[in-house]
């Protein structure tokens, strides 16, 4: 999953990735470098699509900031994550390719899907 709005000249202003975590067992499920590096990320949505079991809740982020994305998501099938979730409300700037991490409070994960878009901008030069 990924899109791009162009802006004049075709710079690119803001994108988007995502990846899907499915068959999550463990203490953390990771989507590698799903963060491009030389991003700007405005924001991070989510969407549990299959049930997670194990844990009652679970955080969303990076591997120095384990909640940046969201703190205490409950796992209940279709619970979304969008800015009202999220502990970072400002931009962060990744010079290098950064892991999307999904950390299971208490205990580990058992099963479960979850869906996870990244949005962000990186500067380019005009053609």
């Amino acid at each position: 999953m990924s899109g791009v709005i162009y802006g004049p000249s075709n710079a690119a202003v803001i994108e988007s990735v995502g990846a899907t975590l499915s068959g999550m067992v463990g203490a953390t499920a990771t989507a590698a470098a799903l963060i491009p590096a030389g991003s700007l990320v405005i924001g991070v949505s989510y969407r549990v699509t299959v049930l997670i079991t194990g844990p009652a809740t679970f955080e969303v982020g990076t591997v120095l900031d384990p909640s940046a994305f969201g703190t205490a998501v409950p796992v209940a099938l279709n619970t979304i994550g969008t800015i009202s979730r999220v502990v970072q409300l400002s931009p962060v700037y990744y010079p290098d390719a950064t892991d999307v991490v999904v950390t299971a409070n208490a205990a580990g994960f058992t099963a479960g899907t979850l869906k996870v878009m990244v949005y962000y901008i990186q500067i380019v030069a005009p053609t």
